[in-house]
Parts: C-alpha cells; structure tokens; sequence
C-alpha cells in the first residue's frame, strides 16, 4: 500500500505533473448520467424537432438546457410552436433534475397541471397530487398527454412529494445558515 502511495505522489525526474496509476473512470451520478444522456432516450421530442436540433450539434440533454433564445443558429430553424414546445421540455428537464426518481415525461404531466415548481410540489399531500393527475388525465388534453406518458402510480406521486420536502427543508437549512453565520443584526438599530 505505501508503494502504491508513493508510486501516486512521485513526480517524474522532468519535473512534469505527478503520475498516476492507472485508475478506474469514476461511476457517474444519477445527476451526471441524465444530462449525458442523448435526446433520443427521453422520448419526448418529434423525429423534425430532433433532426433540427442535431444539426445545430444539440445531441444531449446538457446541450438542451444551455439552449437559448439567443442562439440564433438553433432559433432561425424552429418555428414558433417548436421554439414553445422545447421551453417546456427544458422547464421539465430541470425540475425531473431537482427531483431524484422522475423522469421529464413525469414532469411535464406536473406542469400541465400547474406544479411548476418544488416548492408548490413539497406543499401538496400526496392523495390530493394523484387525485388532480386523474381529473387532468379525464381531459381530452390529458388523455392524449397520458396515453403517450403513462399515468404515475400513488408511491411515485409520494416520493416526489417526499423528494421535493427534504430538498425544501435542506434548502432553508442552508439559507437558515448563510443568516445566522453573518454576525450583522437583520434589523438595522437606529
């Protein structure tokens, strides 16, 4: 072990950075793996829309959420209903990537029925979350999201609310820090 040690912190006699065993890639996060991943796995972008987008070399999910108005190459080739439909997927994308177990299909049924952020997920129970999903999915323009989606079953519904109240409470624990740790009063003394 103390050789492999050494052999790590050695510095080559050029004087060049240290050298280093061969080492394994390290395991990506769940976090990593879903911008990695190409378009075509998400399932939620039109065979033209994809085509339009590969041509602007937007191939994965990180590439889509860097996407914006001001990109005048990937802008000119969309239309106007294009341009809505990939604003919605990128807001779906962020909020399936804040939530630990959904996917963007699972986010996008939530911002149809105006879950549009964690906080608002985090403040909901679960019955009363499910039960708006089934009355949106009794919607013409919920059935058609629905059939092509799948409809979330009551434990998924339950760990994203779950998911969505630890990243709340961790959020206000930092924040609650952060003002706590300034030694300046919050109200000014006159």
């Amino acid at each position: 072990m103390r050789k492999l040690i050494m052999q790590w912190f050695k510095r080559s006699s050029s004087g060049d950075q240290a050298t280093a065993p061969q080492s394994r890639s390290v395991p990506l996060t769940p976090r990593q793996r879903k911008l990695n991943a190409s378009l075509g796995t998400l399932r939620l972008l039109s065979p033209a829309l994809k085509q339009v987008l590969k041509r602007c070399q937007i191939e994965t999910v990180a590439d889509l959420l860097k996407l914006r108005a001001s990109h005048t190459a990937a802008v000119a080739h969309l239309t106007s209903r294009q341009w809505k439909q990939l604003r919605r997927i990128q807001q779906a994308l962020r909020l399936s990537l804040q939530i630990r177990r959904m996917h963007p299909r699972d986010a996008i049924v939530l911002l149809s029925i105006h879950r549009t952020s964690i906080a608002i997920i985090a403040a909901d129970s679960p019955k009363h979350l499910y039960r708006d999903i089934q009355r949106f999915a009794l919607s013409s323009r919920g059935e058609r999201l629905i059939a092509r989606m799948g409809m979330p079953t009551r434990e998924q519904v339950a760990a994203w609310i779950e998911a969505a109240r630890a990243l709340q409470s961790k959020q206000t624990m930092i924040r609650h820090r952060s003002v706590s740790s300034t030694n300046q009063p919050l109200c000014p003394r006159y």
